[in-house]
C-alpha cells in the first residue's frame, strides 16, 4: 500500500472532495471550499504545505466541516489581500516555518479581511525592520484609526 503524500496539495483536494461526497456537501458548498484552498496555494505556494511548524498546517489536515468553512473563509480573505499594497510583508509571515509569526499574519489576514468585507477603507502598513509598528489603518470620518493586531 502507497503511504500518500500529505503534503502534496493534490493530495489535499482528492481527500476534501472525498468528504464533502461521504457527507453530503452541495456541490455548490464543495466549489466554494475547493476554490478557498486553491486560493490558498496560490498566495502562499507549492511547498507551504512542507512547513511543519506553521500555525495553518492543524487546520489544513483537519477535515471536520467547521475546519474546511474556515479555510475556505481563509482562501477568500486571502483573495481580497493578495494584490494590495504591502502585502508581501503579511505573505512572508505567513509562510514562514515559525509558529508565532505565522500565527500572527494569520490574524492579521482574518481582521483585515473581515473590515473588508464590511466594506471600510483598509490599508496594510509596510512592517519597518526592527520597530513595533501597527498592522494596518482604516478610514474612519476622514481619519486614519491604527490597529495592531
Amino acid at each position: 500500500m502507497k503511504i500518500p503524500d500529505v503534503t502534496s496539495w493534490d493530495w489535499r483536494f482528492s481527500e476534501v472532495e472525498k468528504f464533502c461526497s461521504r457527507n453530503n456537501i452541495s456541490e455548490n458548498k464543495k466549489r466554494i471550499i475547493i476554490e478557498g484552498y486553491k486560493e490558498i496555494r496560490e498566495v502562499l505556494g507549492e511547498d507551504f504545505l512542507k512547513k511543519s511548524l506553521n500555525s495553518m498546517i492543524p487546520s489544513l489536515c483537519n477535515f471536520t466541516p467547521w475546519s474546511l468553512q474556515k479555510n475556505a473563509d481563509f482562501g477568500q480573505k486571502l483573495r481580497l489581500l493578495k494584490d494590495r499594497k504591502d502585502f508581501e510583508d503579511v505573505k512572508r509571515d505567513l509562510v514562514q516555518d515559525n509558529f508565532e509569526n505565522s500565527f500572527g499574519a494569520e490574524a492579521v489576514v482574518e481582521v483585515t479581511g473581515n473590515f473588508i468585507e464590511k466594506g471600510l477603507d483598509v490599508e496594510l502598513i509596510k512592517c519597518k525592520k526592527g520597530e513595533r509598528t501597527p498592522d494596518l489603518r482604516i478610514k474612519v470620518d476622514n481619519k486614519w484609526v491604527y490597529f495592531e493586531i
